[in-house]
């Protein structure tokens, strides 16, 4: 016989959303609550349209068969075989990742260097890509895990330091100013993982004239930094975040492991706004006035 859930436990797993800045796993889960209620909807239906007799009638009867309409509905929708949670999983992913600011921005000229900001969520990743592939031009470093440091150090683009007199600073890989740097600098509160607790600081960071000269800067410390050597030569991004961390780029213990998932989701934005692009151009034909955000 099968167990018998709480009472309100699949009302309240069905109707929790997904935070907004849910990882791939927590989207895919939600879309396979989704595909299961209304699995379990379908099968309730189908059983009220079937007459009844007075032998079977009774409320023991309809609690079992619900109970029973869950469990199967539950357990088809971890089966993914009718397609339902994979294309509510790619509907959550364009929303959480704002896919649909980001296949606009691919069909529109780029205003000049310096005076547009690069765009929040999935158009963010899109419009920093062209930038950062030409920084990277000729290592063997993938450009998505340079994107993916992008968006965890500034929120996907939402949390850049901004300039005194207003603007952005164009720091997106939040480079603290040292003693060295000649530049402008921005000042801000960080966080800092300090003997095993995390402590509010305040310090300098530097300042850009616009993305593409903060790109080219981080590039340009990872490549004479003894901290980091040999970092822009690994081919493997979960081997990158790993040097990062162990040479102290960040205090944050788990780094690496943040980035990573960071990594999955700017893949999978990337891959949506690039068969958005291509779906628009089948239709519309190709777009000769794109743009990156450099200009």
């Amino acid at each position: 016989m099968l167990a018998a859930p709480p009472v309100d436990w699949f009302t309240t797993v069905l109707q929790t959303p997904p935070e907004p800045t849910a990882d791939a796993a927590e989207l895919d889960r939600a879309a396979e609550r989704f595909e299961a209620l209304f699995l379990q909807q379908m099968l309730t239906a189908m059983r009220r349209a079937v007459p009844k007799s007075g032998l079977f009638d009774d409320t023991a009867m309809d609690l079992y068969g619900d109970m029973l309409d869950r469990e199967l509905a539950l357990h088809w929708a971890r089966q993914q075989r009718l397609g339902i949670a994979e294309a509510v999983a790619r509907q959550l992913r364009a929303d959480a990742g704002r896919a649909d600011a980001g296949s606009a921005a691919v069909g529109r000229a780029a205003p000049p260097a310096g005076r547009r900001s690069l765009g929040e969520g999935a158009a963010f990743t899109a419009n920093l890509r062209p930038i950062v592939e030409r920084a990277l031009r000729g290592r063997p470093l993938p450009p998505e895990a340079v994107l993916a440091v992008a968006a965890l150090e500034t929120g996907w683009g939402r949390h850049v330091a901004p300039r005194t007199e207003g603007g952005s600073s164009h720091n997106l890989f939040n480079i603290k100013a040292g003693h060295d740097w000649r530049g402008e600098r921005v000042w801000r509160d960080t966080l800092e993982f300090e003997a095993g607790v995390w402590r509010r600081r305040r310090d300098a960071f530097r300042a850009y004239p616009d993305p593409a000269a903060a790109v080219a800067d981080f590039v340009a410390l990872l490549g004479r930094s003894p901290r980091y050597a040999g970092l822009l030569d690994t081919a493997e991004p979960a081997a990158f975040f790993r040097g990062l961390q162990a040479a102290g780029y960040a205090t944050d213990p788990d780094y690496a492991a943040k980035l990573e998932r960071v990594l999955a989701r700017v893949e999978l934005a990337l891959k949506d706004i690039g068969r958005r692009a291509a779906m628009n151009e089948a239709v519309h034909g190709p777009n000769t006035q794109r743009g990156t955000a450099d200009g």
